[in-house]
Order: C-alpha cells, then sequence, then structure tokens
C-alpha cells in the first residue's frame, strides 16, 4: 500500500508543484468566500466600560477592608472599657476601704505609690488617643491597672495586719 502511495505522488508530482507556485491565487479565492468582516465600532467602549468596572471594584475591595478593620478596633476598643471598667471599680473599692481604716501619713504614703501608677496610666491613655488601637499599649494599660490592683489589696492586707496586732496589744493590756 505504501509503495502505490509513493508511486501516485512521484506520478503526480507537477500538479502538486503547481498548486504551490499559485498560492497567492488560493489565497484570494479564500479570502473571497469568508463573510465580510465587522470592524468594531465599539471597542473603545468596552475598553473603557472594562477600565471603569476595574476601577470599582478595587475601591469597593479597599472600602470593604477599611471597614472590616475599623469593626474590629470598635470591637477591640469596647472589650477594653469593659475590662477598664472593671478594674476601675475594682480599684475605686479598695481605695475607699483603705480610707476608712487609715489616715494621716500612711495614707498620704499608700497614696504615693497609686499616684505614680495613675500618672503612668494616663500618660498610657494619651499615648492610646494618639495611635489606632495598638495591642501593646493596651497590655500596658491593663497591666497597670491590675498592678493598681495588687497593691491595694496589699495595703489592705498590711492595714489588717496593723489592726490585728493593735486589737491584739489592747487585749493584752
Amino acid at each position: 500500500m505504501g509503495d502505490q502511495f509513493e508511486r501516485f505522488i512521484l506520478d503526480n508530482r507537477d500538479g502538486f508543484e503547481e498548486d504551490i507556485s499559485n498560492e497567492a491565487g488560493v489565497w484570494s479565492r479564500i479570502e473571497r468566500q469568508l463573510p465580510p468582516s465587522r470592524t468594531s465600532r465599539g471597542g473603545w467602549f468596552w475598553k473603557v466600560a472594562s477600565v471603569f468596572l476595574l476601577l470599582v471594584s478595587t475601591v469597593l475591595v479597599i472600602d470593604k477592608i477599611r471597614n472590616d478593620e475599623k469593626d474590629v478596633a470598635v470591637v477591640v476598643n469596647a472589650e477594653f472599657i469593659e475590662v477598664e471598667s472593671y478594674y476601675t471599680r475594682q480599684i475605686n473599692e479598695r481605695r475607699t476601704e483603705i480610707a476608712q481604716l487609715v489616715s494621716g501619713q500612711m495614707a498620704l504614703d499608700f497614696n504615693k505609690d497609686l499616684e505614680e501608677l495613675d500618672s503612668m496610666y494616663l500618660y498610657l491613655k494619651e499615648g492610646m488617643s494618639r495611635q489606632e488601637e495598638n495591642p501593646k499599649l493596651i497590655n500596658a494599660m491593663i497591666e497597670n491597672l491590675q498592678l493598681r490592683i495588687e497593691i491595694l489589696n496589699q495595703q489592705l492586707s498590711v492595714i489588717q495586719q496593723i489592726n490585728q496586732l493593735q486589737n491584739e496589744n489592747i487585749s493584752e493590756i
């Protein structure tokens, strides 16, 4: 079968080469048979529309990201306000209790330690108002509040020990 095909090609070689030499005519005939091409009149419109769509999409995505960040900041801020309120109540209760038990120089000494922590807390709070929600700053403020409560608890413990010793001395006399 392969021999017959080769024989056919060799016998008709002149006819094949004739078609190749007339290549320009073949393409012009094919071109005439094609439907007329449409020139796109609105091509620029679709380009402008796609660029506009891309810009609008970008703006919407950026806006969504910013709103999500604000929502997280609001949640963090609300949680901090709740924590701050709790610790502030605890501090005020302990200060009131100490004020009822102690007066004079001892009360001044006790308040001196807390005043330093109060001023540090106010400094941290000012820093928070200048910056966006900084987790390190918030943690430092919470630690300050916890330290104040711890100091007040220690002061109450010292006062109770002093009162207990005074009561024992009075009962021995």
